[in-house]
């Protein structure tokens, strides 16, 4: 069985928690006296930089298997994936809500239905997708016949972004795992979210 990654969704600071050097003034605006508050702890990573060399170990070792080879096990990890964003749709919003503030139709259109319309473009496709492509034979192999034959690379690494951390993280993600890879994912760093 292959586990569908864990999502982790950071809080972006307000701009009253940046620090002076990071805000952009008009230029002879005055200077405001702030308050000293503390700044919420951003969240510890998901993984540890130790550990990304073992899980891309694993994560290849899972590719040698084949664990996504098959036109079935595609299929079955793509519904999975619109499985999770399905069930964890309010969480997602709520979280983009507090990040971006984005409203929950706003953060469904421009990002959840995206990726939920990418993944039934890939079930539809997927066999076509697959299959060997004929093409034109060169004159030195005369009387053969030439095919493309796509296959999958291996591991992936999906870098995903903080604005748009939905669909920038798991439209790649779809085309990857719908061509047989198996995807390693950067969240956005903590210091932009926070949920």
């Amino acid at each position: 069985k292959v586990s569908l990654p864990q999502f982790s969704w950071h809080r972006t600071p307000k701009f009253s928690e940046m620090p002076h050097s990071t805000r952009s003034k008009s230029p002879g605006s005055p200077r405001r006296k702030t308050s000293s508050r503390k700044t919420k702890k951003t969240a510890a990573p998901l993984v540890e930089a130790d550990d990304v060399s073992s899980i891309v170990e694993e994560l290849r070792d899972n590719y040698e298997k084949g664990v996504n080879k098959s036109y079935e096990s595609r299929i079955r990890n793509l519904e999975g994936l619109r499985t999770v964003l399905v069930k964890g749709r309010e969480k997602l919003c709520d979280a983009m809500k507090k990040d971006l503030n984005k409203c929950e139709v706003e953060a469904y259109y421009t990002e959840m239905n995206l990726c939920e319309h990418e993944i039934q473009h890939m079930v539809d496709h997927l066999k076509s997708y697959m299959a060997p492509q004929s093409v034109s034979t060169d004159l030195l192999n005369i009387g053969g016949a030439s095919s493309i034959y796509p296959d999958p690379l291996g591991v992936v690494c999906v870098i995903g972004a903080w604005n748009y951390p939905v669909q920038l993280t798991l439209m790649p993600c779809v085309g990857a795992i719908a061509a047989g890879n198996v995807v390693f994912i950067k969240v956005p760093s903590g210091k932009y979210t926070n949920h």
